[in-house]
């Protein structure tokens, strides 16, 4: 998460689903669920199509799987822009992959 604000990302939540599901008395290996944005960023895509709030601010999930080798998912840049017909132009603030993998 740290990472996340040092790129300018807002965290506004992060759930433990693992320990969410225990309480439920369910078992489920390490999940998590992180809600973050920058308004700025984002602000603008919503102004475009008020439609990709249902995707805005960005989600990842991190899990661990049976080898304890962690996963994270999301929904890229080019899914929102296909989902909502928006401009590439405004895309840019969405592209996680640098963000994420580092590359």
């Amino acid at each position: 998460m740290v990472f996340l604000q040092q790129h300018g990302a807002t965290v506004y939540a992060r759930i433990n689903q693992q320990s969410e599901l225990n309480n439920a008395g369910l078992k489920i290996r390490p999940l998590e669920f992180i809600l973050f944005g920058n308004p700025k960023g984002e602000g603008p895509i919503m102004i475009e199509n008020p439609m990709s709030a249902l995707d805005l601010p960005l989600k990842i999930i991190a899990w661990e799987d049976g080898s304890n080798k962690v996963w994270l998912a999301y929904n890229d840049a080019d899914f929102i822009e296909e989902r909502y017909s928006l401009p590439q132009t405004l895309m840019g603030p969405l592209d996680l992959d640098p963000s994420v993998t580092g590359h």
